[in-house]
């Protein structure tokens, strides 16, 4: 049986798909209320780190693009954002502040922040913070690598894996 083409199929995504600010370490954790998403958003700001010809981890702004479609009759509206085909699909939870050393990303990845915040940094000290409603395209398969921390509510994600295929 062939796999389905896995699709992110969305009504609403939040309008500021990612920050820069701090999270102050006092700040009481917020309660869990959800992604704060809104309606109408036909294309999604997602943030992707690849190697660069130094062999550094880089950071760039992208947008993915929706396709908007009517269903069951046309009476429901669904945007949909083909993000290609995973091999596996995982929710993470990053413990609070917990440390990430160094790394390259093992495979092809994306992280769609649930709840919680973290925040990656590269080898020059840029830092970038995601909070819930950001994507992470992590690209940056070679190289160095770059940190990361969860923040100090600590983090749930949504992995989106494309490991290697394995040899049959």
């Amino acid at each position: 049986m062939k796999k389905a083409k896995f699709c992110l199929s969305l009504m609403f995504l939040a309008a500021s798909a990612f920050s820069f600010s701090a999270v102050a370490a006092e700040e009481a954790c917020p309660p869990l209320a959800g992604l704060g998403l809104k309606p109408g958003i036909e294309i999604i700001e997602a943030i992707r780190t690849y190697t660069g010809p130094d062999n550094q981890s880089h950071i760039e702004k992208v947008e993915l693009k929706g396709e908007t479609k009517r269903f069951f009759n046309n009476t429901t509206v669904l945007t949909q954002f083909d993000l290609g085909d995973p091999s596996a699909v995982v929710i993470v939870y990053g413990h609070p502040n917990a440390f990430i050393p160094k790394h390259p990303a093992p495979y092809r990845e994306m992280f769609l922040i649930l709840e919680g915040s973290s925040i990656l940094e590269l080898a020059d000290g840029t830092k970038h913070q995601f909070t819930p409603g950001s994507l992470f395209i992590a690209e940056d398969t070679t190289g160095e690598g770059r940190t990361g921390r969860a923040g100090p509510c600590g983090y749930v994600a949504l992995d989106i894996q494309f490991k290697p295929k394995k040899p049959q």
